[in-house]
């Protein structure tokens, strides 16, 4: 009777050697990793923080804007399974707080940013803008994650882990705007006292991040002609400039140029 149980013990424990416990912890997060890498030398800048909104592909409906993530560390993003475009851009939409406005955030074709109007110069029926800050963004489309790259934990990720990414973008966002020189020759300048407010009418009252152009809307930005020079081998005629940044154009799609008037 011993000899038995002996022999059913032996087994239990033998049976109970030979077969592994299931592990406990299976988990996706139906997202996949998507590491954003801004080249950011095209434009010259050197931004505090990097923002990233992703829009869907098929219809254009946004799907996120994620939270701004500091320029000196990795930028990763989390998309389910799809086909996206991102919009990438320098700093955060608060930093612009002062002189554009982000609007129409809700799909990719209304995504726009918008000069805000400058109300102490802004009379007479004259709609004046700001001087813009300089803004910098590229579009990336065609983003593809697929249901291999959804990330699957077969062990409980630890906090502050860092992330694998299964997709890399590399992108090199450009300034939308646009800086303009002023030169106006003046004969007299000995004479003139004071500086001068003026108008330049016609440029465009913002950018269209998704369209990738300037808006149809038109706007005006006041100036002031204030740096004087007077011409070689004369004392009274001359020239006075200015230089100031701008929107640009109107529907243009030419991106950080300079124009000399």
């Amino acid at each position: 009777m011993k000899a038995r149980k002996m022999l059913g013990l032996l087994m239990i424990m033998a049976l109970g050697a030979s077969c592994q416990r299931d592990h406990l912890y299976y988990a996706s997060s139906n997202t996949a990793t998507v590491l954003v890498e801004p080249d950011w030398s095209v434009s010259g800048l050197h931004p505090n923080g990097v923002s990233v909104y992703a829009f869907r592909e098929d219809d254009g409906a946004l799907y996120k804007r994620f939270p701004p993530v500091s320029a000196d560390k990795q930028c990763c993003v989390r998309l389910p399974e799809g086909d996206f475009t991102l919009v990438v851009m320098n700093d955060s939409p608060q930093e612009f707080g002062g002189s554009m406005v982000f609007t129409g955030e809700e799909n990719l074709a209304t995504f726009k940013a918008l000069g805000l109007k400058d109300e102490t110069r802004s009379k007479g029926g004259e709609y004046c803008i700001v001087e813009p800050d300089t803004l910098a963004v590229s579009v990336v489309r065609g983003v593809h994650v697929t249901p291999e790259q959804i990330d699957y934990y077969y062990d409980m990720p630890q906090t502050g882990q860092a992330e694998v990414p299964a997709l890399e973008v590399r992108t090199a966002p450009k300034s939308v705007i646009s800086q303009v020189n002023i030169t106006a020759h003046v004969k007299g300048l000995k004479y003139a006292r004071g500086t001068m407010m003026c108008y330049m009418r016609g440029v465009a009252a913002g950018h269209c991040l998704g369209l990738e152009e300037n808006t149809r809307e038109q706007a005006a930005q006041a100036f002031v002609l204030n740096n004087r020079k007077f011409d070689e081998g004369s004392d009274t005629d001359g020239t006075v400039r200015s230089s100031f940044l701008s929107w640009g154009l109107v529907g243009d799609g030419n991106t950080d140029s300079r124009y000399y008037l």
